[in-house]
């Protein structure tokens, strides 16, 4: 929920720290299933890329060709937490980059 929170409102640096702090903790414990870790992992790598694009957007034809290459990377992969989500941040963004 935190990375949800720290992404709608921009806030850079507690949204990396959240990362970090969450990576750090997926790794360590141990009692976590693969499937799981694998999952959170895929949503914080996921997020993350979305949150670059939407802080730092690139001009824009890159711009759309990273939010393709984001795409197909997501629908490829099965095991990714909060889907829906994302591709709702996916999409706003894309709109985003139609209105510039």
């Amino acid at each position: 929920m935190l990375l949800k929170m720290y992404y709608e409102t921009e806030q850079t640096e507690p949204f990396y720290s959240l990362i970090d702090a969450f990576n750090i903790y997926l790794y360590r414990n141990k009692g976590i299933s693969i499937y799981q870790r694998k999952s959170y992992l895929n949503l914080i790598r996921f997020t993350k890329k979305l949150f670059d694009l939407k802080i730092n957007p690139p001009v824009s034809q890159k711009f759309k060709e990273r939010i393709v290459a984001i795409e197909k990377r997501i629908k490829s992969n099965q095991n990714i937490v909060s889907l829906v989500w994302l591709n709702e941040r996916m999409g706003e963004l894309e709109n985003l980059n139609s209105t510039v």
